[in-house]
């Protein structure tokens, strides 16, 4: 599974990060102790280690903790890189080594499957001011139903979850680029189950991608025309770039307690897909790789 992240497509790569100065680091210091490629050695490494340790022994897997609540970010919003220039760069840069990664699939005889992953509607609102912008992020589910020999599934849509109200006690999202749990559960059991939602994706391919981009856009455009204050409020903050690591960034705890139907029911299965687990830990067999792997 491919999934794809259309932001990413915009985030440059190659900044140099400076040296390190010692314990007292900075913002940028520490995304290099988080992402640099030696810290990604040692992380393997350490796994390695660990396997080599258990292979012969259970692990044992604790789900007695379930996770009953979350935490979304009201304050947080979703940054736009408006260099053109940039954004056009680190797109073909993207889409090539996206053409690599499928071909290399193909070459192996690997199925596989694209997936966008579904942002909220503020952050399609957002990039639609930006008309460059907008055609490139068009661009990006363009070359994808090219590379895919098969419908790419497109959950970074307008519907009701993805217009949620994303500043009050919404349960899809801790901001509008990072989707839940909940979202997770639901795209999982389209995927896995083939339990298909309405209205909750899209299957785009080479015959119906410019239908489903203009139909998108419309309703972009509607949202956007629905909740205009909050949409000209964000586009405020990325023009002032402020940073998203900020002191009024405070996070708002969510309870699933008085949450919808179509909420809980996603808690009732995560629940029950861990409880699962449980059992075949407790009876000695050792679950597949990834939860795709087990039947349950």
């Amino acid at each position: 599974f491919l999934f794809i992240s259309t932001s990413s497509f915009f985030n440059d790569t190659d900044i140099n990060m400076p040296k390190m100065k010692g314990y007292n680091f900075n913002i940028e210091e520490y995304y290099f102790l988080l992402y640099s490629k030696t810290t990604l050695y040692f992380s393997f490494d350490k796994i390695r280690e660990f396997f080599s340790k258990e292979k012969n022994n259970k692990i044992d897997m604790d789900f007695s903790e379930r996770m009953q609540a979350f935490e979304y970010y009201p304050d947080n919003f979703p940054s736009i890189i408006t260099d053109e220039e940039l954004v056009k760069k680190l797109f073909e840069n993207n889409i090539f080594y996206l053409k690599k990664i499928v071909e290399f699939l193909k070459q192996n005889n690997i199925d596989y499957q694209i997936v966008f992953v579904p942002y909220h509607s503020l952050y399609a609102a957002m990039i639609s001011e930006y008309p460059v912008i907008k055609e490139t992020m068009d661009n990006i589910k363009r070359a994808s139903v090219e590379i895919s020999d098969k419908d790419v599934y497109d959950f970074f849509i307008v519907n009701k979850y993805t217009t949620c109200d994303i500043t009050k006690n919404n349960y899809m999202y801790h901001d509008a680029l990072h989707p839940n749990i909940i979202w997770g559960m639901k795209i999982f059991k389209i995927l896995h189950n083939n339990e298909h939602e309405k209205d909750i994706f899209v299957k785009i391919n080479k015959n119906n991608i410019e239908k489903h981009l203009a139909e998108q856009t419309k309703k972009t455009n509607e949202y956007k025309t629905k909740n205009k204050e909050l949409v000209e409020y964000n586009l405020e903050l990325n023009k002032k770039q402020i940073s998203v690591i900020k002191e009024i960034l405070e996070s708002r705890p969510i309870s699933f307690q008085k949450a919808p139907n179509t909420v809980k029911q996603e808690i009732k299965t995560y629940e029950r897909y861990n409880d699962s687990i449980e059992k075949l830990i407790k009876n000695g067999t050792p679950p597949r790789q990834g939860y795709f792997e087990n039947e349950f």
